[in-house]
């Protein structure tokens, strides 16, 4: 957030929603386009002096998988199986391929790269593949009576 955002915000607050790649976000916010941004952090980048962050609430991953596919529960077994997974500069993309690395596996390459979460539950749901997804999203999902497509 850039110094003096935090007053104005307090004032008067205009929001606008744009989903964009982080690296992009941050683009506008220094060049005054923004003045602040709500995304998913760590950011691979450099900030600037100028922009200071603050974590507001962490959201573990999990994994989910439609019934009809037979996966295994360890790294091994996961590597093996076909991913729907977000672009390389995604935070859950690179999360996954961390804990893969750190596994001692090498991360899989996704069959389908797509950014929606939403989308994603529900191809993994289906059986195309498997999928990591914020933990509220799968909550979201039973909540909604999805909860037998899945596990």
């Amino acid at each position: 957030m850039k110094p003096g955002a935090q007053t104005r915000m307090a004032t008067h607050l205009n929001a606008v929603k744009s989903e964009k790649p982080v690296p992009e976000l941050i683009e506008e916010l220094e060049r005054g386009r923004l003045d602040a941004i709500l995304a998913p952090y760590p950011y691979g980048g450099q900030l600037k002096e100028a922009i200071s962050h603050q974590v507001l609430f962490r959201e573990p991953l999990v994994i989910v998988a439609g019934r009809s596919l037979t996966v295994g529960a360890s790294w091994a077994a996961l590597a093996k199986a076909a991913w729907i997974l977000p672009p390389p500069h995604f935070l859950v993309r690179r999360s996954v391929e961390a804990r893969f690395l750190t596994s001692g596996q090498i991360p899989p390459s996704p069959i389908i790269e797509s950014f929606s979460v939403t989308t994603n539950l529900q191809l993994a749901v289906h059986g195309h593949g498997v999928a990591a997804l914020p933990e509220c999203v799968m909550l979201e999902a039973e909540a909604a009576g999805a909860s037998g497509g899945f596990r």
